[in-house]
């Protein structure tokens, strides 16, 4: 103790501006890296448009998101649609369940922080409204951590010391995975929670080591009634931001204080002293629950009366009848008096209210209503997150033991903690900050078992009851050595993964996940810049509908977000269709555009799977086994040649007008030329001969492949029967892109004059819309063969919007 009493009251300012420091060192690197990372693949060429919402051309985004983290696509998306709407409490967003968009249930707290931190900014950087929320996403968190770090120490060293504020301010930079929870380009709510939940907490302490028993109407007791209220309010805020997060660490303080309550009652009975003062329970019950009701004004004010406004997923006055009673209830248990008729009535409808609201959570109608989850699902938004669902699955992976020793060493504060109370003999005012704090860490570590998102949060609650063990007085001394050397032994085994390398090589490093998204970040751009209309439909995985819509600014059907259950529900039905005309019928009422089936996510066989008992006859299985309908047609698009997805594709299905059968089997020979698949290409031209022996989409067509394959001899002779064709004149109703193809066919037989003349009657028809149909190979075929035979686009604008949709190096 003497050690402890001789630290110097301001080291702990020396100590928490070193971990300041350390904390915006490893987020700048992060931040670093991302923006490395986003310029990568053509992000650097993303042309920025001031007018667009987003702040980019076409409403594309460049941010490559860390970890594919969910929430983060979210909250930027959502932040953008708030600010350019003008409405600060966003209700609908309209990136998925295509055409009609879907309610938004969270809170908007988050979404105002991030939104603030955005003006700020566009303050210091003069960028547009849309590109300062981007660049706020590496900065929300970042700041938020060190708000933690900064509030919590203040507060810590002024009640219980320099050592507990040094040990807190430590903590909560290099626990992990707590000190990466806070990463930057991931901008999450849980962030914003664990600040209200540890100040919560903490002014719950502060009150209670203030607390007095013994006397009336002192300054002190003023104190406790404010850092309880205040107390109340920040867990109101943390209702306010998740109610999934926020109750079960409030439950936690409830039966920390039911506990107390029960062995001071026992203490008085036996020893035959009175009661004594209690801890103002009632005021912080009114200011959280004053809280809880005006938050759910502000949001669900306009809907009261629809049932939307009283799920359980969402603060409603449910939970601030619930608080209140839970209040009257501490405070009646404390203070131990008899019971009048009107108490017991109080204490009745206390009762009733807690009953209420806890059958709310477990008999909502709606079996999704807790999925709308503040709480992360990840153990951390850092890249050695192990990527499983479960604590035990840990251990099984890669580097596992390593972070499940990092992980659990910390819960030895809460040993710690709990033989400090059976073993002290302090009073009960004593011991009231560590039974406080025990509660809710026992709380956090029950939801950390069953969701690795909650390790974060427990953390920060296993710091608090690291500071509480120094508000007993009369512990020995060898309790808080060992607290201390938790703290900091846990520390030492968290910075390991908490802190980023300094080298150039790890910041230029791009992770595997981080490929996928610069993929997709090209997939669904350069699908927008084809598409006939900005935010075209596309029915994609869950997962990548939401990466096209955040960086192609296309519109998803499916995404995973619990809120769009008819947008889900709509692709099941599609992807399980049993006929053709039934999917097309549900894709013309999704006003459908694109079908985007990658290989690295299979989630569309999911679908059918889940839409029906036979997938092998869904639509979907009709698309992979290459026989899409005439009203869908194969776009031609090449995956990047990045090591790691040198085997991967994507099949991209075109929603269009319906094909003749010969037209739509030599645009399947085409599309299987100019995405390398010889023998499919092959064997679908010996269909279409078969099936059309004298159709001139089946010359043109055997020409291609007999030039494909090097044959000189069948080549020169399906070239003459084209010729006779276009004599005879049955070439005047072809298609336009195939007739393109033809006058490519034949310049490279070098029949100069019949190619020019095809060529000419092309470049006459040509829009906008049809050059948007073709590949990259016919595009840059017709562009070159029209420079070479000086021809023009009748419509300059054509020429000029074709040469931007060739890939850079193309032109």
């Amino acid at each position: 103790m003497v050690f402890f009493n001789r630290i110097s009251k301001h080291w702990w300012v020396i100590v928490a501006a070193v971990m300041l420091a350390l904390a915006i060192r490893s987020h700048g690197l992060r931040i670093a890296h991302l923006e490395h990372v986003s310029n990568l693949a053509g992000g650097m060429e993303i042309a920025q448009d001031a007018d667009s919402p987003t702040g980019y051309e076409y409403g594309f985004r460049k941010l490559i998101v860390p970890q594919r983290n969910l929430d983060a696509f979210q909250n930027v998306v959502h932040v953008q649609e708030m600010l350019d709407s003008g409405d600060w409490l966003l209700k609908q967003s309209d990136f998925d369940n295509a055409p009609n968009g879907r309610p938004v249930r969270t809170s908007s707290l988050y979404r105002w922080w991030l939104s603030g931190i955005a003006g700020g900014v566009q303050i210091f950087s003069d960028t547009s409204t849309g590109l300062s929320v981007e660049r706020a996403a590496l900065y929300a968190d970042p700041v938020l951590q060190l708000a933690v770090v900064l509030v919590g120490a203040f507060f810590i060293a002024r009640r219980f010391g320099s050592f507990a504020a040094v040990l807190f301010s430590v903590g909560a930079v290099c626990f992990f995975p707590l000190g990466g929870s806070f990463a930057p380009g991931q901008p999450g709510a849980s962030s914003l929670l664990s600040l209200f939940l540890m100040m919560s907490v903490l002014l719950l302490l502060c009150g209670a080591s203030l607390w007095d028993e013994n006397s009336v109407g002192q300054e002190s007791h003023r104190s406790v009634r404010r850092y309880f209220l205040f107390s109340g309010i920040a867990g109101g805020f943390a209702m306010w931001t998740g109610v999934s997060g926020g109750i079960p660490v409030l439950a936690g303080v409830f039966l920390s204080a039911l506990l107390m309550g029960v062995l001071k009652n026992k203490v008085a009975a036996s020893s035959g002293a009175s009661i004594g003062t209690v801890l103002p329970w009632r005021i912080w019950a009114i200011g959280g629950s004053s809280v809880v009701f005006g938050s759910w004004l502000i949001e669900r004010s306009s809907e009261m009366l629809s049932s939307n406004a009283w799920l359980s997923d969402f603060v409603n006055p449910l939970f601030a009848f619930a608080w209140l009673g839970a209040g009257e209830l501490l405070q009646s248990l404390n203070t131990g008096e008899k019971r009048s008729k009107s108490r017991l009535l109080v204490l009745l409808l206390s009762g009733l209210a807690i009953l209420g609201v806890t059958c709310s959570i477990l008999f909502d109608g709606r079996p999704d209503a807790w999925s709308v989850d503040v709480v992360s699902s990840n153990l951390t938004r850092l890249s050695v997150d192990p990527g499983v669902e479960g604590f035990g699955e840990i251990g099984g992976v890669d580097g596992g033991r390593s972070l499940l020793f990092a992980l659990c060493v910390p819960l030895l504060l809460l040993v710690i903690g709990a033989l400090a109370v059976f073993r002290s003999k302090g009073s009960a005012r004593a011991l009231s900050p560590l039974i406080l704090a025990m509660g809710p860490a026992a709380a956090a570590l029950c939801c950390a078992f069953l969701d690795l998102g909650w390790w974060s949060l427990l953390h920060v609650q296993l710091l608090l009851v690291a500071v509480a063990v120094f508000s007993i007085a009369p512990l020995q001394a060898v309790w808080k050595w060992s607290v201390g050397g938790v703290v900091l032994f846990s520390s030492a085994l968290g910075v390991v993964f908490v802190v980023p390398s300094s080298s150039a090589k790890a910041i230029q490093t791009v992770e595997p996940a981080e490929l996928e998204l610069l993929i997709e970040r090209h997939l669904g751009q350069w699908l927008a810049r084809r598409s006939v209309k900005e935010g075209s439909v596309a029915l994609a995985p869950p997962e990548v509908s939401v990466s096209l819509a955040f960086y192609g600014g296309l519109r998803g059907i499916g995404t995973p977000y619990p809120e769009n259950e008819d947008g889900f529900s709509a692709s099941v039905r599609i992807c399980a269709a049993t006929t053709p005309d039934e999917a097309r019928a549900l894709a013309e009422s999704r006003q459908l555009e694109f079908i985007v089936h990658p290989s690295w996510d299979t989630f569309l066989e999911d679908y059918a799977l889940l839409g029906g008992n036979q997938p092998e006859h869904s639509f979907i299985a009709l698309l992979n086994r290459w026989m899409p309908p005439r009203w869908l047609e194969l776009v031609s698009f090449q995956v990047p040649l990045v090591d790691g997805f040198e085997d991967d594709w994507v099949n991209i299905f075109r929603v269009v007008d319906v094909q003749d059968n010969a037209s739509a089997l030599g645009r399947l020979v085409e599309f299987f030329l100019d995405t390398g698949r010889g023998g499919h290409a092959v064997e679908a031209s010996k269909a279409l001969a078969n099936s059309f022996p004298d159709d001139i989409v089946t010359h043109l067509i055997s020409a291609e492949i007999s030039a494909a394959f090097g044959r000189r001899e069948s080549f020169a002779q399906d070239v003459g029967e084209l010729l006779a064709y276009i004599e005879n004149g049955k070439a005047e109703y072809l298609d336009w892109d195939l007739r393109l193809s033809m006058s490519l066919l034949l310049a490279g037989a070098k029949q100069v004059g019949a190619a020019k003349e095809q060529l000419e009657r092309v470049l006459d028809e040509a829009d906008i819309e049809k050059v948007q149909r073709l590949s990259a190979g016919s595009l840059n075929g017709m562009l070159r063969l029209a420079e070479a035979l000086r021809l023009e686009f009748p419509d300059a604008s054509v020429e000029s919007y074709a040469e931007t949709l060739l890939p850079a190096g193309g032109k």
